[in-house]
């Protein structure tokens, strides 16, 4: 594998946000354990977490995606977002029912 092989980009469209969201679907109901015990679908994966987590963190420009460069094929992702930002416009409330997929309530108790 030669080191121009592939690029690292942040993420910062749209369109790649989108292909991203959709790889980390795919890759979490395949591998994940609570997604997979959950049965969680890709689709359903995919509208409920990682697309609405990708679109809300897209402004903060500290995502990456790794590109095969002569293909052009997104093989990677890594979503990143100011987790201070988040619970500040998201703050977790403990009166509200548990969420469709285990994980984002998991995530929540980590604040």
């Amino acid at each position: 594998m030669a080191d121009d092989e592939y690029t690292y980009e942040v993420i910062d469209n749209e369109r790649d946000a989108r292909l991203c969201a959709q790889l980390i679907a795919e890759q979490f109901t395949n591998r994940h354990p609570i997604t997979v015990f959950d049965r969680i679908t890709t689709n359903s994966f995919f509208d409920q977490y990682s697309w609405p987590l990708l679109a809300n963190v897209l402004d903060e420009r500290l995502s990456f995606l790794a590109r095969h460069r002569s293909s052009g094929e997104i093989i990677g992702a890594v979503v990143a977002g100011d987790l201070y930002l988040f619970q500040k416009k998201y703050p977790y409330d403990l009166s509200h029912p548990a969420k469709a997929i285990a994980i984002s309530d998991l995530y929540d108790e980590l604040d």
